[in-house]
């Protein structure tokens, strides 16, 4: 997850306020991981069909 969601490019102002306190909080910290909250959640890939050097 961190290869795609770096810490350092998370825009809080399109997050939930939950999530955003929680993300610049506990992430920013150094304390927990996207792992720690987000244990066995998955998702569908972003359409990557435009990124140049994506497969």
């Amino acid at each position: 997850c961190r290869n795609c969601h770096e810490f350092n490019y998370m825009d809080f102002s399109e997050q939930a306020p939950r999530s955003a306190n929680q993300h610049s909080t506990a992430l920013a910290s150094g304390d927990k991981t996207c792992v720690d909250c987000h244990k066995g959640i998955a998702h569908k890939l972003p359409d990557m069909k435009n990124v140049e050097g994506w497969q």
